[in-house]
């Protein structure tokens, strides 16, 4: 497993600085994919439980800071992660700016590699998380198929469909020439 040094940090951003006390980890997925992974404690006397972040698409944990300093503040322990393909966590294509899985299945194998080797063993209960968009997606998938290891489930904007052509079967087709002419991994 991956343990490089741009793994295991996090990043200040231009006027919203990497919140105090993060714990950063690698987290290793069943099928051998990378994923960086950061958990804060509330920080007030009392906690009242972890939320963890399911974020979208091309998002990234440092994205979130002010969401998570918001979170500490008003009792919650914090997990944060970046999916595969995306932020700092393993890319399974050469090209650094593409964030590729094979099936969405992919995102339920990071999902349940988080919650083995963040929550369970390191974060207060009750467990809940706060989804957003593909992350949305991901948690009422999850929640559907009895899979989801969260207690509650806030979603913000979930990604229910993707509609990006008119014609379905001319992208389909289309999809396919290019694959036959050996232009299937290209943007």
């Amino acid at each position: 497993m991956r343990q490089d040094a741009a793994l295991l940090s996090l990043h200040d951003t231009p006027g919203n600085p990497v919140p105090p006390g993060a714990t950063v980890m690698a987290v290793g997925t069943s099928d051998d994919c990378t994923l960086r992974a950061a958990r804060w404690s509330a920080t007030t006397r009392t906690c009242k439980g972890t939320v963890c972040l399911l974020q979208g698409r091309a998002e990234f944990i440092e994205k979130y800071y002010e969401t998570i300093r918001d979170l500490r503040v008003r009792g919650f322990a914090v997990v944060a992660f970046d999916w595969r393909g995306q932020g700092s966590s393993d890319r399974r294509v050469d090209d650094p700016h593409k964030g590729h899985v094979a099936t969405f299945d992919d995102y339920r194998r990071d999902l349940l590699a988080i919650r083995d080797a963040v929550l369970v063993p390191f974060m207060p209960d009750p467990h809940v998380c706060l989804a957003h968009s593909m992350g949305g997606c991901v948690a009422l998938t999850g929640a559907l198929d009895g899979w989801l290891p969260f207690r509650r489930i806030v979603t913000v904007a979930p990604m229910l469909s993707i509609k990006m052509v008119r014609s379905p079967a001319f992208a389909s087709g289309a999809t396919r020439l290019l694959q036959r002419l050996g232009l299937g991994s290209r943007y």
